[in-house]
């Protein structure tokens, strides 16, 4: 059973002005972040899911200047060659990766402008 306090000594804010009692900082975060995380997948407004796969060997680092470049290429299509003045209209999203050592490969969901 987690106990709490009104004060601020030991630790964080939950629920109003509430601190768990010896939560660390680590703990803390990832308490918040998946919290953040569930109100954010759940929005309506991602309407689009994709899988992103590479047909060869590629590092974590390329495959994410390759999704970068990939969505740049989507939003001059969709946007004109000035896309990046039109920051509230570019595609948005979020990605995970998969299988780091082999198959690397994304899941993402994407918010795409009507």
């Amino acid at each position: 059973m987690d106990t709490y306090s009104r004060h601020e000594n030991e630790n964080t804010p939950i629920a109003g002005n509430y601190y768990r009692i010896g939560e660390g900082f680590e703990s803390r975060f990832n308490r918040t972040r998946r919290s953040t995380y569930a109100r954010w997948l759940d929005d309506p407004k991602f309407n689009v899911a994709t899988t992103l796969n590479f047909n060869s060997p590629i590092t974590l680092a390329n495959a994410r200047k390759a999704i970068g470049r990939c969505f740049c290429k989507v939003d001059r299509k969709l946007l004109g060659a000035n896309f990046q003045q039109r920051r509230d209209l570019r595609v948005t999203g979020v990605f995970t990766f998969e299988h780091l050592e082999s198959n690397l490969h994304a899941h993402g969901l994407l918010q795409v402008p009507p």
